[in-house]
């Protein structure tokens, strides 16, 4: 609920409240419909807010393994790459390359 409201208070457009909380656009146009009572073929499915709390809960188990974090890349042309932290350099400068180009 808090980012179709900061996507329709005027605070931001929808791309960009799409990627400042890394969630994609058409989702987030589909939740502003929801929230608005006319997402097609949405009747059966109403938008309902969840709200996560932490606390003495039980958390899911996590697969064994290392856990890596993300790192997001600005490229010159605007794109933004986001890739696993434990990327491999020679990978990396490729998908680079290749997203710069086309």
């Amino acid at each position: 609920m808090r980012l179709v409201a900061e996507a329709s208070a005027g605070r931001g457009s929808v791309a960009a409240v799409s990627r400042r909380y890394g969630v994609c656009r058409s989702l987030l146009y589909r939740w502003r419909l929801a929230v608005a009572g006319d997402a097609p073929g949405m009747a059966d499915e109403p938008f309902t807010p969840v709200v996560v709390a932490q606390g003495p809960h039980p958390t899911a188990p996590q697969p064994p393994g290392p856990r890596f974090g993300m790192v997001e890349i600005a490229l010159r042309n605007g794109r933004v790459l986001r890739v696993a932290e434990d990327i491999a350099p020679s990978r990396l400068a490729g998908l680079a390359s290749a997203l710069e180009r086309s």
